[in-house]
């Protein structure tokens, strides 16, 4: 691809993510009322301290509770800003937006440059990450740490396991771990795709 031809893929990656961010952004200014899973999420966080998140001692048993992590996240945004919708939807915003930027880079180099405007354009206009990007749901927060652990594996696998990209994917599943459950099974996968690749370039080498 031609010096303009980049110029031009250049412009239109940052036109989709600038329409992600004021579409995520258009629905979190809605400030929707709450509908019944998220009024439980509130309830919980409103009824529940900080020992109790912690202890996981929950005041309501009817819905499995989010990750302990986004539980506390959520109580410290929530005391400090009051128990207003666009408090509580906060976070989930914030890592709705950031995880349009962490896609991009997961996708670069991964696959052509058209296939590539194709994924981010799928990935901004998709009406359920929209939709999650605004509630007191933890799906966004989900979608953004399984998207960083995908680019620090890529990345490991680049530099052969370089021990800043390896640091780098333990600090991403650590911390992760605290705010997505789902992401324990992106974890593993990828742990079986370390070892396979290891080993596959070890049994080369010999």
């Amino acid at each position: 691809m031609g010096s303009a031809g980049e110029k031009w893929a250049r412009r239109v990656v940052w036109t989709l993510i600038f329409i992600g961010i004021f579409l995520r952004a258009n629905r979190y200014l809605h400030n929707f009322p709450f509908w019944g899973d998220e009024a439980w999420v509130a309830q919980e966080l409103m009824l529940c301290s900080f020992r109790d998140i912690f202890l996981n001692l929950h005041q309501t048993d009817t819905l499995p509770s989010p990750a302990v992590g986004f539980l506390l996240l959520q109580k410290t945004v929530i005391t400090l800003f009051g128990l207003k919708e666009m408090a509580f939807r906060f976070f989930p915003c914030l890592c709705g937006v950031a995880s349009i930027f962490v896609f991009r880079r997961l996708l670069k180099g991964l696959v052509s440059p058209r296939a590539a405007l194709m994924a981010l354009a799928g990935f901004v206009f998709s009406d359920l990450l929209i939709f999650y990007s605004s509630e007191l749901k933890q799906y966004s927060v989900d979608i953004l740490f399984v998207t960083l652990a995908l680019v620090f594996h890529r990345r490991a696998l680049k530099y052969s396991m370089d021990h800043k990209e390896t640091l780098g994917l333990a600090l991403v599943g650590g911390i992760g771990l605290a705010f997505s459950l789902p992401l324990i099974l992106v974890l593993c996968g990828i742990a079986l795709a370390q070892v396979y690749v290891f080993y596959q370039s070890r049994s080369y080498r010999e």
